[in-house]
């Protein structure tokens, strides 16, 4: 069972369906979209490992139809927000934080598994760091290797980087050769970084009423680095620290994607840039992108009218105002 405090307020407010002022120093936003099983696993490992706070659990759920409606709607512990149509992971924690009450939002995504009181150790570093936005953890997959849980801002100087991966990564796949794993071996902790992964992000309460929460023009991917980048703009840190241990179930993949879930991607880094590049390096990058992405597009093993629909919602993005 989770901590006793946190459950009898939360069944509180649910039974009088009213605001009423009580102290949760933090709210946990998972968003779920037909990720039942996996989002029960995560609440599990919560409600197991998390003492000494008070908190809430908040699901918001993009219209699953696995299910996630009938078990979650009922659910005491939780509160659950059912949305009538996929709205995308910005839009829904947004529609999770105007529910929350905590003095810190802890973003967590559903294919998560807590294997120790991380939140307070989130909460506890935060309250001795003033100075600090943003923290996170080196995040695990199945195998207790670190995987992708922070990153550097995409910036002119290495997008044709970011460009020549795309071909790599079709090669390898097509050719049946080991992927390229990124490497995250820092040699100490507390570390400074540019973002942290919206896997497993844990935001002052105060930042996000001063400075928002995720830019809804991002459907999925790059929303958390952008809402890093508007947060570094006001000198607002993001740090991942030692303590917390997260398994993150997908985290360690680096397989091809699907053709949908990549155009998906390569659309928000392509949002991504454009809002961040100044004038002039917004050029250098439209050529750049001229250059190199068709032939990708081109090669991906999907069907025309896939094909057809990347170029045209790519170009949309790179060229529109």
């Amino acid at each position: 069972m989770f901590d006793s405090t946190s459950s009898l307020l939360l069944l509180y407010r649910k039974t009088l369906q009213i605001n009423i002022s009580v102290n949760i120093d933090v709210s946990v936003i998972i968003v779920n979209y037909n990720t039942l099983d996996l989002t029960k696993q995560c609440i599990n490992s919560i409600k197991t490992h998390t003492r000494g706070i008070t908190y809430e659990i908040i699901i918001v759920d993009n219209a699953s139809e696995d299910g996630s409606q009938e078990y979650f709607q009922n659910d005491n512990s939780i509160i659950y927000i059912y949305n009538k149509e996929n709205l995308g992971f910005g839009r829904a924690n947004n529609i999770g934080y105007k529910k929350s009450s905590g003095k810190y939002i802890f973003l967590l995504n559903s294919d998560t598994i807590l294997k120790n009181n991380s939140i307070k150790m989130f909460f506890d570093y935060m309250e001795l760091n003033s100075n600090v936005g943003c923290t996170g953890c080196l995040l695990l997959d199945t195998e207790k290797k670190i995987t992708h849980s922070y990153g550097k801002f995409l910036t002119i100087g290495n997008v044709w980087k970011q460009y020549l991966s795309y071909y790599l990564r079709l090669f390898y796949h097509r050719h049946n050769k080991s992927n390229i794993k990124e490497q995250y071996q820092p040699s100490e902790l507390p570390l400074q970084v540019d973002y942290i992964t919206g896997a497993d992000l844990f935001i002052r309460r105060s930042v996000i009423e001063t400075h928002g929460l995720f830019d809804e023009r991002f459907f999925m991917y790059f929303e958390d680095t952008y809402l890093q980048h508007r947060y570094s703009l006001h000198g607002i840190k993001s740090v991942i620290i030692n303590g917390p241990e997260i398994i993150h179930l997908e985290g360690g993949s680096r397989k091809l994607k699907s053709f949908n879930s990549w155009l998906m991607g390569f659309r928000s880094e392509m949002l991504f840039l454009k809002l961040t590049l100044n004038k002039r390096h917004r050029i250098f990058w439209r050529i750049l992108t001229t250059i190199f992405i068709p032939p990708v597009i081109i090669i991906y093993p999907s069907a025309f009218k896939d094909k057809a629909k990347a170029f045209q919602q790519i170009f949309c993005v790179v060229f529109s105002k």
